[in-house]
């Protein structure tokens, strides 16, 4: 049997990775493995904006700590099992950091979830996950998980302007 102890699962905590999660749930229970759920935060969405440093300063503590709370409830929420968690939250731009964080952390395996639209057959991450596979040799396993138009739903703001500047309003017409 393959030696797997560490694994890696970058999530943006909305309800689309939640397949992605039950995976890396699953995989971390059969091997007995700590489970990295890593969270990461883009800021350059926010640095065009004029502001001064300590505004930034203050987003970026106010995104991190927004950022555990919405880890520890997407947590509680959906694993039930007392598994070895390291909740982790990092800024920055989301590849870089999965292919750093697992080398770092020397993970045996990364779990990453990509979200697919039936109907456009449009994908969230794709960018991302292809810049992990060609990365690093650290081995990646796609969780694959359509999700209809008409299951889209958002827990936030934010997530809505997401997916309708990425994937466009006609979707959701």
């Amino acid at each position: 049997m393959i030696k797997i102890s560490k694994i890696l699962f970058p999530t943006d905590l909305t309800n689309y990775s939640l397949a992605g999660l039950e995976n890396a749930v699953s995989m971390s229970k059969l091997y007995n493995a700590r489970l990295y759920i890593l969270y990461i935060l883009n800021l350059e969405a926010y640095e065009s904006l004029p502001s001064s440093v300590p505004e930034m300063n203050e987003l970026q503590l106010s995104m991190e700590e927004n950022g555990r709370v919405e880890m520890n409830r997407y947590i509680r929420e959906n694993v039930k099992d007392n598994l070895n968690i390291v909740q982790v939250i990092m800024f920055g731009r989301a590849d870089e950091i999965i292919i750093k964080f697992a080398e770092k952390k020397k993970a045996d395996l990364i779990i990453m979830e990509e979200t697919r639209l039936l109907s456009n057959s449009i994908s969230s991450m794709p960018d991302t996950i292809e810049k992990v596979l060609t990365g690093t040799n650290i081995p990646v396993l796609k969780i694959n998980s359509p999700v209809r138009d008409t299951e889209l739903q958002f827990q936030s703001l934010a997530d809505k302007k997401y997916w309708l500047n990425t994937f466009g309003r006609s979707l959701f017409n």
